[in-house]
């Protein structure tokens, strides 16, 4: 997990800006061959943040597993007047990759897995309702995760849903999520990544126009 933050500067903090300042970024990952993980090709290229305050500090996340062995570069790029410039980079080596080709999404065979399967109950989740995620870990993993993020990925970028521990072979562990809005997304646990549809609440009934019977004069019955 690679985290952004940022601070915009000033004369003095606390001082409005009228318009807002733009910040306008986005993550790049680099492998030892140039590649980029799959995840990040679901993510827009640019993120904007409006700020209106001198001493606003903005949070980013962006979390990977390498899929090879070697020299990662983690960046930040910001675009300014049109122009796009490097601000940050970190370079990573790690020798405890998974091996190249076995966890890059649409490339993973069913007994590579780490993460078996990735469930929602209900299937099909209702925005504002509360949806328990359950990560069912692989019969035969060959190696132990420890604990792993769950994320949730739309157009404004990675959502961490929380950490679950890795129970173990052919267990399972669960996350309580409730969706704040309808639509399609994407949701992954590790080395599993799925597709997502969440559908509006159903309306209320409207009781406003019920019809109510009503006796007109002289149509009462006398017993």
């Amino acid at each position: 997990m690679a985290t952004l933050t940022t601070t915009l500067v000033g004369s003095r903090s606390g001082a409005w800006l009228q318009p807002p300042v733009l910040f306008t970024y986005h993550w790049a990952v680099v492998g030892p061959h140039g590649q980029t993980p799959a995840l990040l090709a679901k993510l827009p290229a640019w993120r904007t943040e409006s700020i209106e305050l001198t001493g606003t500090t903005v949070h980013g996340q962006v979390w990977v597993a390498p899929d090879e062995n070697g020299e990662w570069a983690i960046q930040v790029w910001q675009r300014e007047n049109g122009q796009e410039k490097l601000v940050a980079e970190r370079r990573l080596t790690t020798d405890k990759a998974l091996s190249l080709d076995t966890v890059r999404e649409g490339n993973v065979p069913a007994a590579e897995h780490l993460v078996g399967a990735v469930l929602i109950d209900p299937a099909q989740p209702v925005a504002g309702e509360p949806a328990t995620i359950a990560i069912v870990m692989s019969e035969t993993p060959r190696v132990r995760l420890g604990s792993f993020p769950v994320m949730f990925v739309d157009e404004d970028g990675i959502h961490d849903l929380g950490t679950v521990l890795d129970p173990g072979p052919q267990q399972t562990a669960t996350l309580e999520w409730t969706p704040a809005h309808a639509g399609s997304r994407v949701l992954t646990a590790f080395d599993q990544t799925i597709p997502v549809t969440i559908v509006e609440a159903a309306a209320p009934p409207d009781t406003s126009t019920a019809d109510t019977p009503e006796i007109a004069d002289g149509d009462a019955e006398t017993p």
